[in-house]
């Protein structure tokens, strides 16, 4: 299915590779006393910037006083359309 992905293509391997990217919001941009200006309301309410609370994953957990309520979450972002890093593998 996958031709360049077969040993010994040398330089074709990876030649489809697509882009991907994974990161975690840092929490100080859900503070309000700590937020950057340039982010808005709106940023903050974007399904793929929004913060998750553990109430929201665990609705039955009940969390201690003076511990944060929110979950770091991963993040992937997919690219079909635009290449990925290419790794060189040398295959003999």
């Amino acid at each position: 299915m996958f031709p360049e992905a077969a040993p010994n293509t040398g330089l074709k391997y990876g030649f489809n590779r697509a882009k991907l990217a994974w990161y975690v919001i840092d929490p100080l941009f859900y503070d309000p006393s700590s937020k950057p200006a340039n982010v808005t309301t709106s940023d903050q309410s974007k399904p793929y910037a929004r913060e998750v609370l553990e109430t929201e994953v665990f609705p039955n957990k009940e969390l201690p006083n003076g511990t944060p309520s929110n979950i770091a979450v991963l993040n992937l972002a997919y690219y079909p359309s635009e290449r990925g890093p290419i790794t060189m593998m040398l295959m003999e």
